[in-house]
């Protein structure tokens, strides 16, 4: 594990990613602006440089940010399982869910005693995508681990949520869950 110079690293010769959303890679680079790098970058020796192995989006953020260094683990042996971690850094990535977020805000408000501004403020998100986080922890909790579970999305457990009637809003979220309706249809039976 070392730091090592932004100049010296070259982007992968095989990429993980067919593209990547310009928008999410703010996004990631506003974050490593605010919190600094939390998982080093993984490189190989390709002559006097440096491939990317794994972190190729933390490294583009770093190049945005201006960073002159970026702390990577180092793998020397020409023999490294490198294409094997490239395809892992990707395909087995769990992106969290709505169900996640609305614990991970919870605990801002309970353990840290944030208040609405500053959890907007961490989280670096509207006061409308925390309270609808809130809303799913505090509604039908087989609606909380439908969508924890990604049996149903968040939009549609939002729709589900609507429903005042406990007896319906099961019955229409076992339909949801079972046949994987749309948020559109969804929103009619509301």
């Amino acid at each position: 594990m070392r730091q090592v110079e932004i100049d010296r690293i070259i982007e992968p010769m095989i990429s993980g990613r067919a593209t990547m959303d310009e928008v999410q890679l703010q996004d990631l680079a506003d974050s490593m602006a605010l919190v600094g790098l939390i998982h080093p970058i993984v490189l190989r020796p390709e002559g006097a440089m440096f491939e990317v192995v794994a972190g190729h989006r933390r490294f583009l953020a770093a190049r945005k940010l201006g960073w002159e260094k970026i702390a990577a683990t180092v793998w020397e042996e020409s023999d490294a399982p490198w294409l094997a971690a490239r395809l892992h850094e990707n395909a087995f990535r769990e992106d969290t869910t709505a169900a996640d977020d609305a614990l991970f805000v919870q605990d801002l408000y309970d353990k840290l005693g944030m208040d609405d501004e500053q959890v907007c403020r961490r989280v670096r998100r509207s006061a409308e995508w925390v309270a609808d986080r809130i809303r799913l922890l505090r509604g039908d909790e087989e609606i909380f681990a439908a969508v924890r579970e990604r049996t149903i999305n968040f939009a549609v457990g939002r729709e589900l949520n609507k429903i005042s009637d406990e007896g319906f809003r099961r019955y229409y979220l076992g339909l949801a869950t079972k046949n994987g309706y749309p948020v559109a249809v969804v929103a009619d039976w509301v």
